[in-house]
C-alpha cells in the first residue's frame, strides 16, 4: 500500500512551491511510478527528482531514472513550483489510484 500526501512548501506574490511525499507502506517495493495532479489554473515552472509534463491543468510526475524504486518503509519527496494562486491539488492519482 502506498499513500501520498501534499505540503505547500513555500508561497509568494503570484506563486508557490509545493510538495509530494510517496511513502511505500506494502511490503513489495514499487518500481517506476507516475503521480498526477490537478492544479486549476496553476503554470509547472519546474519539478525536482521526478521527470514532469503537463496536460492542460494537470501535473503528470514520472519516478526519475536514478530513483525508479522506491523500497518498503521507503518514502521519496517531489517538489515543484508553479506560478499561480491555487496551491493544493483539487485531485491526485497515484498509479492511476486516488491519493
Amino acid at each position: 500500500m502506498v499513500s501520498v500526501s501534499y505540503t505547500l512548501v513555500q508561497q509568494w506574490d503570484g506563486g508557490f512551491q509545493g510538495q509530494f511525499t510517496i511513502v511505500n507502506n506494502g511490503n513489495t517495493a514499487i518500481n517506476g511510478w507516475q503521480l498526477s495532479a490537478v492544479l486549476p489554473d496553476d503554470h509547472i515552472d519546474t519539478t525536482w527528482d521526478a521527470s514532469f509534463r503537463t496536460n492542460g491543468d494537470i501535473l503528470i510526475m514520472n519516478a526519475p531514472s536514478y530513483q525508479m524504486i522506491i523500497a518498503p518503509g521507503a518514502s521519496a519527496q517531489e517538489k515543484f513550483v508553479a506560478q499561480g494562486s491555487t496551491t493544493s491539488p483539487a485531485d491526485c492519482t497515484f498509479d492511476g489510484a486516488a491519493c
